[in-house]
């Protein structure tokens, strides 16, 4: 069964899917799947806010939560201090797998 989450960067006006199968997707899956479809693959001094779209207030936080199949969300690059940015994390977590 194939689900889908609906994203659009925070200045962007076009919605993109990211397709996972479930009835939801972990927050840290949604924001790599959405690294690797706007290939930011350099620099590790940033970090992706998700929000509701529908609701601005609704921000999704620790990357063991879940974000709803059928959500639309807007992503905002965040900058980091210390390179603790989302692809050392990313990085770090693959290589303890």
């Amino acid at each position: 069964m194939t689900s889908l989450v609906y994203f659009r960067m925070q200045h962007g006006k076009v919605s993109e899917p990211i397709s996972f199968t479930g009835h939801q997707i972990k927050l840290m899956d949604l924001k790599r799947s959405i690294l690797e479809k706007k290939e930011m693959k350099n620099g590790f001094d940033f970090d992706l806010r998700i929000t509701d779209a529908d609701n601005s207030t609704k921000v999704y936080e620790g990357e063991d939560s879940f974000v709803p199949k059928n959500a639309s969300v807007v992503v905002k690059r965040m900058p980091v201090t210390g390179g603790n940015g989302i692809l050392s994390r990313l990085k770090a977590r693959s290589q303890a797998s």
